[in-house]
């Protein structure tokens, strides 16, 4: 039977708000689960291995890559971020619903592989100087490194029209509120009807 979880991919340019904003509706909704996802860059002092990432070293992050067992995977800087495909297919088999915290490159990748599965929505700041202003406001990033990720945020706006969804972050409370409307509606989508709703209607084919 074809699974009917929803693979919801969220992205946006760094300093858009998505982390607040996917923690809300991860609230809001506990039974989704949070693709954790592989990188080979330093844990930084808030995070926790196998929560925020799977830390791991370049050297194993490439044999994954060489084996094949990535979904999607990308170069940011100098480290390496991914998805297995393992985590996605046991996600698609239990038939639970999953948010990915993901750039423009793996969206693709994840929708190309899951089409009747993936819901891309996308999160602007409502300017682009909006972006340097909470980059800056952050003070954990050099002006060199914020200008890598403005840079960066130019290059993932060239890729929006691949999604679905966007939320223009104005308001991250508002924000929260639209993309849990997003997943509602995904959710009753009727491709998405469960077998009990089938079954309980007697519903014995789609038209």
């Amino acid at each position: 039977m074809k699974s009917t979880s929803l693979l919801l991919v969220i992205s946006a340019p760094s300093g858009a708000g998505k982390t607040t904003v996917t923690r809300g509706v991860l609230k809001a909704f506990p039974e989704i689960q949070f693709s954790v996802s592989m990188c080979t860059r330093s844990k930084r002092d808030n995070e926790r291995d196998g929560i925020d990432y799977f830390f791991v070293s370049e050297e194993n992050f490439k044999d994954c890559m060489a084996r094949g067992d990535l979904v999607e995977w990308t170069k940011i800087y100098d480290d390496y971020y991914g998805t297995t495909k393992r985590v996605v297919e046991d996600m698609l088999s239990a038939g639970v619903n999953v948010i990915f915290d993901i750039d423009s490159k793996g969206a693709r990748a994840i929708k190309e592989l899951y089409p009747d599965n993936a819901v891309l929505i996308f999160i602007l700041p409502p300017f682009m100087e909006d972006l340097r202003i909470r980059l800056l406001g952050r003070m954990t990033d050099s002006q060199e490194e914020i200008e890598k990720r403005l840079q960066g945020a130019e290059e993932e706006l060239r890729a929006i029209s691949i999604y679905d969804y966007w939320i223009i972050n104005e308001d991250v409370d508002v924000s929260i509120e639209r993309l849990k409307t997003i997943i509602i509606a995904e959710k009753s989508r009727l491709k998405r009807m469960p077998q009990v709703i089938k079954e309980r209607f007697n519903i014995l084919q789609e038209s």
